[in-house]
């Protein structure tokens, strides 16, 4: 990655991220210099304190899609332009790795940090993979290259404090409706 350049732009905004627990907004978009150049961007919450992270060389080496862990302080994320590769950098753009590579154009990213997997989509398939890249495992959504998702999104299943939350008011409400003869 190439360092930032001076000036930081908003447009073409893609790809929006919060970490509430800092209270920061990142987000990519077109670096306002060379086209299709796009670099990761963060400020404060609040809107103050814009600057730009890290700046991909060209269409090749930057950011389409991404997904955040803020504790581990990395970015994963999709690369078009020909390259067709998953990566993961830290946050600066440091320590980049190529995770995945010839599968074709990946196009969307999510990650399931509870079980320390990504979910990625290349052309009508799903794959799941480790967050260290190894693992994979692919599934069929749709046959053939017919279609391209933009975006995705790890769900996190209920917790069991809130199941048993769920489960303790039921009993209440059934208590209640017990008593009075229903």
């Amino acid at each position: 990655m190439a360092l930032a350049p001076a000036t930081v732009t908003v447009n073409d905004v893609y790809n929006l991220s919060i970490d509430t627990a800092l209270g920061l907004l990142y987000w990519t978009a077109d670096d306002g210099g060379v086209a299709g150049r796009i670099g990761l961007n963060v400020s404060s919450t609040s809107g103050g304190g814009i600057s730009q992270l890290f700046v991909g060389t060209g269409s090749s080496d930057s950011i389409n899609r991404m997904d955040i862990d803020f504790d581990a302080a990395n970015v994963y994320y999709t690369v078009g332009g020909g390259t067709d590769e998953v990566r993961r950098s830290t946050l600066s753009g440091s320590g980049l790795t190529t995770l995945v590579s010839g599968l074709g154009g990946p196009s969307a990213i999510a990650l399931d940090l509870t079980n320390d997997d990504m979910f990625f989509f290349v052309g009508g398939r799903i794959y799941q993979r480790e967050l260290d890249g190894t693992a994979i495992s692919s599934k069929l959504i749709l046959g053939g290259g017919a279609f391209a998702a933009s975006d995705m999104q790890v769900v996190p299943e209920p917790s069991a404090l809130v199941l048993a939350g769920i489960g303790l008011f039921a009993l209440l409400v059934g208590r209640k409706l017990h008593r009075r003869g229903f």
